[in-house]
C-alpha cells in the first residue's frame, strides 16, 4: 500500500509496468504493453486498466483485477454492490474486449455441476448471472473440470478465474485469444 513497497515488488519482478493496490497487482513484463485509465476502487479489491500494444498490433483491451473477500459474509456484498452497475463503475454494464481476472475466493464447479436450480450460489445470483451472461472461461474448456488453484490439507478446489468477454471468446473470433 505505500510507493516504495510498490517499488520493491515491480523491482523484483523486473517489471516493465505495474499497477499495485494493497490486495492485487498487475504486472507487465512487455515493453510494448503499456497501462492507461487505470483505476483502483477505494477498497483496493478491484483495479481496472486499459492495456494497449505500441504498435498498436491489437485494439486495446480492458483489464479487470479482483480480489473477492475471503469469508462469504464480506464477499456476498463486496460482489453484489459490483455487480448493480447501475450504481457502479467499476465494471461495465455490456462489456467489450475485457478480461476480469483474479482471485474470486470461491469455486462454482459444485454449483455448476449440481444442475440443481435448488444449490445455493457461491456468490450472490445477480453476480453468478452478470458473469454468465458476458464472460466465457478463458482457460477452461467448457468440456472439461477446471484446475484445482487453491488447496488447504485435503481440500482443493479452483477460485482463481480468467473471464473473457463473449467477443474475445475463442469461439467467437478467428485465431488463437493469447
Amino acid at each position: 500500500s505505500t510507493v516504495p513497497l510498490q517499488d520493491q515488488f515491480h523491482n523484483q519482478f523486473q517489471a516493465d509496468s505495474s499497477l499495485w493496490s494493497h490486495h492485487c497487482g498487475l504486472v507487465s513484463f512487455n515493453k510494448s504493453l503499456t497501462f492507461s485509465n487505470s483505476n483502483i476502487s477505494i477498497c483496493g479489491r478491484l483495479i481496472s486498466t486499459t492495456l494497449s500494444h505500441s504498435s498498436d498490433l491489437f485494439d486495446p483491451i480492458r483489464i479487470h483485477v479482483l480480489y473477492a473477500p475471503a469469508d462469504r459474509t464480506s464477499r456476498n456484498p463486496f460482489l453484489l454492490a459490483l455487480s448493480n452497475l447501475s450504481h457502479s463503475s467499476l465494471l461495465p454494464e455490456t462489456p467489450l474486449r475485457c478480461i476480469l481476472l483474479g482471485d474470486f475466493n470461491y469455486s462454482t464447479v459444485r454449483y455448476l455441476s449440481s444442475g440443481s436450480s435448488n444449490s445455493r450460489s457461491p456468490a450472490p445470483v445477480s453476480w453468478m448471472n452478470y458473469i454468465n451472461t458476458h464472460y466465457v472461461d478463458g482457460v477452461t474448456p467448457q468440456d472439461q473440470t477446471a484446475v484445482p488453484t487453491f488447496h488447504r490439507g485435503m481440500q482443493q478446489s479452483c477460485i482463481d478465474y480468467i473471464y473473457l468477454s463473449s467477443d474475445l471468446s475463442p469461439s467467437r473470433v478467428s485465431g488463437q485469444v493469447q
